[in-house]
């Protein structure tokens, strides 16, 4: 039976909404894992298949596969990889596995304290099943939570060592363009900006004060740093700066304090941290004069 066949299958035995099928994954009935939850997600406009647990993805033939995954409806979570282990503390911290993580994290400026406390890994097995799963060893496995901090929606896997391709990983199903890096950061009541940057290491420079879009910024999410309490200041590379300039417009329009950096061409935030902080002090100064 192939894989289409089981998704069809399944949604047999699911539930049915205007947008979709929930159901159990077959996928993870075939691995063993025995559970009541309906993991799997089976788009009725795109006809694109998820599992919120093993990550299997596919289309469904006679759908749209053109429709964008935003409008899927949902977020998918993620547990960590397989052989997650975190490098800040415990066995993680003294494994042979983690010594070249370590060095090249304490190279970008993640000190020992700020990986605990973003809950820095790597992953030290290769995956189950290499022709469905990616595989994680040799990056940093750096999680993104939800505002809570206690839902991983996803994670960027860093290649530590200068030898992986492509340079930065994300797992399968990953909403890139609906969620931010340390959104927790918006919630705070302050006249502090909060900056958006393009890539969690950028945001870890700056941190708590920084969340990371991954990318090229989306209508997504102007409607979440929309709901900032705090001002927001685009601090994008320094070959993205228009966009940057066209991020603080949008939030303008939405009634968002804003405003963003031109950085020197060619430069990222992590190459030139001292230049932007003192340009953030005369943002802020001339946000108190006007």
């Amino acid at each position: 039976m192939s894989r289409q066949d089981n998704v069809l299958e399944a949604i047999q035995h699911g539930s049915k909404s205007s947008k979709g099928w929930r159901t159990r994954c077959p996928f993870c009935v075939r691995q063993g894992h025995q559970t009541k939850k309906q993991n799997l997600y089976v788009s009725a406009k795109s006809g694109k298949w998820f599992c919120y647990r093993c990550h299997s993805v596919g289309y469904l033939d006679g759908f749209d596969h053109e429709a964008r995954e935003e409008e899927l409806g949902e977020i998918a979570t993620f547990a960590p990889p397989r052989g997650w282990t975190p490098l800040g503390w415990g066995e993680g911290a003294s494994s042979m596995f983690a010594s070249q993580a370590r060095e090249y994290a304490h190279k970008r400026g993640l000190s020992t304290v700020l990986m605990q406390t973003v809950q820095v890994g790597i992953s030290t097995l290769p995956p189950e099943n290499p022709e469905e799963e990616l595989d994680w060893r040799g990056r940093l496995i750096i999680p993104i939570l939800d505002a809570e901090h206690k839902t991983w929606v996803g994670f960027v896997g860093r290649d530590y060592t200068g030898r992986l391709e492509p340079t930065y990983q994300y797992p399968d199903g990953m909403s890139r363009g609906r969620i931010l890096y340390n959104a927790r950061a918006l919630l705070e009541v302050t006249d502090e900006p909060v900056l958006v940057v393009e890539g969690v290491l950028d945001a870890l420079q700056f941190w708590p004060d920084a969340v990371a879009v991954l990318g090229t910024w989306t209508k997504q999410h102007v409607a979440l740093l929309a709901q900032s309490n705090r001002p927001v200041l685009a601090v994008l590379d320094g070959d993205a700066w228009r966009k940057g300039e066209g991020l603080s417009l949008a939030l303008k329009l939405a009634g968002v304090r804003s405003g963003w950096l031109r950085l020197p061409p060619g430069m990222d935030p992590d190459e030139i941290k001292p230049w932007i902080l003192n340009e953030i002090s005369q943002w802020k100064s001339h946000q108190k004069n006007t």
